[in-house]
């Protein structure tokens, strides 16, 4: 499944982004790579966890920056 957006981040400046659905587990996680956007890479993972009386959602994301530097958060 792809996704396009559009998203302002830098002093609301458009930018159009697509991302593809790459991976289903429901209800545990799914994950969505970057097609085109303000990215070199992008690769997200959103993890879903029952905890007493809620849901816990963990993101992890691996981007790289046209500036080619690799980040990674999660």
């Amino acid at each position: 499944m792809l996704i396009s957006y559009t998203i302002y981040p830098f002093m609301m400046l458009p930018v159009q982004w697509v991302t593809e659905i790459t991976k289903v587990d429901k209800p545990f996680m799914f994950e969505d790579c970057q097609k085109s956007g303000p990215y070199e890479s992008w690769h997200h993972q959103h993890q879903f966890c029952e905890i007493p009386g809620a849901v816990e959602m963990i993101d992890l994301i691996d981007l790289c920056h046209a500036d080619g530097v690799v980040r990674r958060s999660g």
